[in-house]
């Protein structure tokens, strides 16, 4: 267990909290310590703790990949991303495929540059599992199976007055965001996985698996750091589009009101011009009972490929009605 605080790295057999629950029932467990006051218990149990805690040098961060990892309460991402720098020449290499055609090199200046005037908005950054689903027929077969991908994954959360996690929330890039910005922000870790799915006309999800805690290695942890920060670019590409974004935005609240699902749309659009036509930003309220099959067939294709399950969903049962009339 590698456990990474603004202060330093720390190597251990355990997590800290195992550690000391172990240390603990070690010492009770010999009679010798049998009539110990508590405040001299508690005293013998973090000397000992101290002891089996050993401290890693930032250089030899890249020595522990395959361990587990555990952060301080009051972890910043500056930090992490500091590691990342010192040890850039060999995450360069290994996380190749997960920089998107660029090098940890090209952001060291956008990290230590002055953080921009914008306004600090309320929330945490947090690693978290993404649970991806890949279906595949058998040839000559009607029968198909699902492979789960659960990749490490890095944003932004929102967090309620008591800095409390709003998990629904896990939703806020943080790809168009300058590091500079970014470094003052806390970072957790949120191991809770659940894989469940819909069955026809049911409301509630079907259970698949759930996993109260899944722990990250320093390898995911690093990988969907790099991988998030990279996905516009360099800096100077990001920071271009970004400027784009908020201009189409801007147009986009001129003079009337628009739905959050408007603005997704005009987003997508600007990220993908190529798709435009298949996401209408004309007329997004188009009544779905009023279109023809085979439009229904289109936007429902266009639903599962965003990810819009609920759309999706509706949309089946729309057509399984219209096909009934038919």
């Amino acid at each position: 267990m590698i456990k990474i605080t603004n202060d330093g790295l720390f190597h251990s057999m355990f997590g800290e909290d195992i550690l000391r629950e172990q240390v603990m029932t070690d010492i009770l467990e010999n009679p010798t310590f049998n009539d110990v006051e508590d405040e001299e218990l508690d005293k013998m149990v973090e000397e000992e703790v101290r002891k089996q805690i050993i401290p890693v040098k930032d250089t030899d961060f890249t020595n522990y990949m395959g361990d587990l990892v555990e952060f301080s309460d009051d972890l910043k991402f500056g930090r992490i991303f500091e590691l990342i720098i010192k040890n850039k020449d060999i995450f360069n290499n290994i996380f190749k495929n997960n920089l998107n055609g660029v090098i940890i090199d090209d952001f060291i200046n956008d990290f230590e540059k002055k953080p921009s005037r914008r306004k600090k908005i309320p929330i945490t950054l947090l690693m978290y599992w993404l649970c991806i689903y890949e279906s595949y027929d058998y040839e000559d077969d009607d029968d198909s199976f699902t492979i789960i991908h659960e990749i490490p994954t890095f944003g932004g959360v929102d967090i309620d007055k008591d800095a409390k996690i709003i998990k629904e929330a896990v939703d806020i890039a943080i790809s168009y965001a300058s590091l500079s910005d970014l470094k003052s922000y806390n970072i957790r870790m949120d191991g809770s996985v659940q894989f469940a799915e819909y069955a026809a006309n049911d409301e509630m999800p079907i259970m698949i698996f759930s996993c109260d805690v899944k722990f990250f290695t320093l390898f995911d942890i690093i990988c969907g750091i790099l991988d998030e920060i990279t996905k516009k670019g360099k800096p100077s590409e990001r920071d271009k589009k970004r400027k784009g974004l908020e201009e189409k935005i801007k147009e986009l609240n001129k003079g009337m009101k628009k739905t959050s699902k408007d603005t997704i749309e005009i987003i997508t659009n600007y990220e993908n011009p190529s798709d435009s036509k298949s996401v209408p930003v004309e007329d997004p309220h188009k009544s779905l009972e009023n279109m023809k099959i085979e439009e229904l067939l289109g936007e429902q294709e266009r639903a599962a490929e965003n990810e819009d399950y609920e759309k999706a969903a509706k949309i089946r049962d729309i057509i399984k009605k219209k096909q009934k009339l038919i």
